[in-house]
């Protein structure tokens, strides 16, 4: 997974919003990369084992989704990898049914794809100063056929204010990026900084997965 970030322009008033954006290689459908090809389904103790036509780069606890083709309409879904026999072939968790023919197609499935925003103000431009001002998980629109975000940077620094700090931690929801430290009291502005995460399920410990991007100061 990749984002291709589209930085907030600097000196952007929060009134007019800071919009910051992503674009993902993740498609609309959660599926990620090339179709794998299925060559033999073949019951691994009651459940669906794939082999390809090639090698697979999937891994124990990946997700994929099977697509429609004649012979597999019966385990079209979304199962998880949970095991890798070969470097050609998976054990799934879908329940096998018999009469399936060796057509179809698979795609490694992104579950529950998502981006954690964390945003941070700055006491002094060193980044050993940044405080986490806010943190917010934000669910994808589908553009052109992919994933993409968009996080409202002004929004989240109005959520800072709202938790309840006293008014000398209080901060103005104008951002400036460059050259600027931070004032408080409903001054003018503040110097920010944010950092992107693509976020996903994981079924192995039950906890996301986290794939940390370039931090953007």
């Amino acid at each position: 997974m990749a984002l291709t970030i589209t930085h907030a322009t600097d000196y952007a008033p929060a009134y007019n919003p800071v919009m910051v954006s992503a674009v993902s290689t993740v498609r609309d459908d959660f599926t990620l990369g090339l179709a794998k090809t299925i060559t033999v389904v073949t019951n691994a103790s009651g459940y669906v084992q794939l082999t390809f036509s090639a090698s697979h780069n999937l891994i124990q606890g990946d997700f994929v989704l099977i697509t429609s083709a004649p012979g597999t309409e019966g385990i079209e879904t979304v199962g998880y990898v949970t095991s890798v026999p070969t470097g050609t072939s998976i054990v799934t968790n879908i329940p096998y049914i018999t009469g399936l023919s060796s057509n179809g197609t698979a795609y490694k499935y992104i579950k529950n794809y998502s981006c954690i925003v964390k945003f941070y103000i700055y006491i002094a431009s060193a980044p050993s100063t940044a405080l986490l001002a806010a943190t917010k998980l934000v669910r994808p629109k589908f553009v052109a056929g992919f994933c993409n975000f968009d996080i409202d940077l002004s929004g989240l620094i109005q959520s800072y204010n709202y938790e309840g700090f006293a008014p000398s931690d209080v901060l103005s929801s104008d951002l400036y990026t460059s050259g600027v430290l931070l004032q408080k009291n409903r001054q003018s502005f503040v110097k920010y900084g944010y950092e992107l995460f693509e976020a996903s399920d994981s079924p192995i410990g039950g906890e996301a997965e986290f794939v940390e991007n370039t931090p953007s100061a």
